[in-house]
């Protein structure tokens, strides 16, 4: 008898030994990984911008400007809350032959629930966890959206397309995600703003348009007539 309770102590023991460690060995990935916040962390952009000018068909002025930004993760600080905070520095320069000159000082704080970026001083949540499909949420609830900063004003964002494949030139990512923040149209406009991510490395790919357009009776197609389109392209990154 002694030796059958032996027995039965013995591979409770396994039991409970065996189901603790199938529970350390469960980790949930929250997405944390889509902006990581190491100092040191840089990532090198093409901006393209294209600014429309108004003006008579087939009359349209489009100016082109195209730069390189690089936003590096430079320091940690303790914010007004008390919480990690992280410096980001955002350097600008025309092309790849020209120094780096910084162009401005923005932040970052990431929690639990969500991360917030706040860029001269408008504080965007730009992902919110975990990132799962058909998620959204309001990603410009922390600022004001009145004045110039109206057409901020009730934006939902979205989660689309996680563990897409996205190339960029010679650069492949094989996990990145798409933030879907406003894509909205009519027959005069069309307001549309997107951000791409990957995992390990963050932002890879940016899109806004924000365009005034008409409607070419002969034709049938709409063109911009004015307003901003700005892309940005990663480019590099460590």
């Amino acid at each position: 008898m002694k030796y059958f309770s032996f027995l039965l102590i013995f591979f409770s023991a396994i039991i409970l030994t065996t189901s603790c460690n199938n529970k350390e060995q469960i980790k949930v990935d929250l997405g944390y990984d889509y902006y990581p916040l190491t100092t040191g962390h840089y990532i090198t952009y093409k901006v393209d911008s294209f600014y429309f000018s108004d003006g008579s068909y087939p009359i349209i002025t489009i100016d082109t400007v195209s730069y390189q930004i690089k936003e590096m993760i430079d320091t940690i600080f303790k914010d007004n809350e008390n919480r990690d905070a992280y410096r980001i520095v955002r350097y600008r320069r025309p092309d790849a032959s020209s120094n780096w000159e910084i162009d401005r000082i923005w932040s970052a704080v990431r929690n639990t629930t969500n991360l917030v970026k706040n860029e001269d001083d408008l504080h965007f949540i730009k992902l919110t966890f975990p990132i799962s499909n058909d998620i959204t949420w309001s990603g410009n609830s922390l600022i004001v959206t009145d004045g110039d900063n109206a057409y901020l004003k009730d934006w939902q964002y979205k989660y689309e397309n996680i563990n897409q494949v996205l190339s960029f030139g010679t650069l492949l990512f094989d996990s990145c995600v798409t933030v879907n923040q406003l894509d909205e149209e009519n027959l005069i406009e069309k307001k549309y703003s997107i951000e791409q991510y990957s995992k390990g490395v963050g932002m890879v790919f940016k899109e806004e348009k924000f365009l005034g357009k008409q409607r070419n009776l002969s034709s049938g197609w709409d063109f911009p007539e004015t307003g901003i389109w700005v892309r940005y392209k990663i480019i590099d990154h460590n």
